[in-house]
């Protein structure tokens, strides 16, 4: 009988560890390593109520490679994959201390920082520049990617996640309509 239930028990705990493991592959994008949209909704819920009980600073940033479709179009979808790795690597590293980074989808990339937007822009700024910088070559071909961003901070009583992640949505697409390679922060 003691036996039975030892074998039960090892049984339960292998169990407890695969849905550990499943859940944190569920919560992960699986080209980049990245936590996923899921993992943001998550944390960015998490980071609202604690922005709400605390009046903690709090931001978005939204992050979107320029001419993403011109890089799979002329070199492919590997090159497009290559180029998402390298990009997601260079954001973890530049902001890991300092922000949670997810993929959101596609090309674009979603960041949470428990900061005000001044805060933000220059961390995002920081890493514009640094992938602005990164000697991409494909094929015979060096080229140079960028990225736009947009970033909207939690200012009024009457915010929400949707609204504030809307603001920095707008920002983004006023970056990427006044010449990309840009990060404009949402008025």
């Amino acid at each position: 009988m003691e036996q039975k239930l030892r074998e039960t028990e090892e049984q339960v705990l292998h169990y407890k560890q695969e849905l550990a493991k499943q859940k944190f592959r569920s919560l992960q994008d699986n080209l980049t390593k990245l936590p996923n949209r899921s993992a943001f909704d998550e944390r960015l819920n998490l980071e609202f109520q604690r922005w709400v009980n605390d009046e903690t600073p709090l931001s978005i940033a939204i992050i979107d490679v320029d001419h993403f479709k011109n890089i799979n179009d002329s070199f492919g979808h590997i090159a497009g994959d290559k180029t998402l790795q390298v990009i997601a690597g260079t954001l973890s590293k530049s902001l890991r201390e300092s922000a949670f980074v997810c993929r959101y989808g596609g090309e674009e990339f979603a960041i949470i920082f428990c900061s005000d937007g001044q805060s933000a822009y220059q961390h995002i700024e920081n890493t514009r520049e640094k992938v602005a910088n990164i000697p991409f070559k494909f094929k015979t071909d060096d080229i140079r990617i960028t990225i736009s961003a947009g970033i909207a901070e939690f200012k009024y009583n009457e915010d929400t996640p949707l609204a504030v992640f809307e603001r920095a949505d707008k920002a983004l697409y006023e970056a990427k309509n006044s010449g990309r390679n840009k990060v404009i922060t949402a008025k």
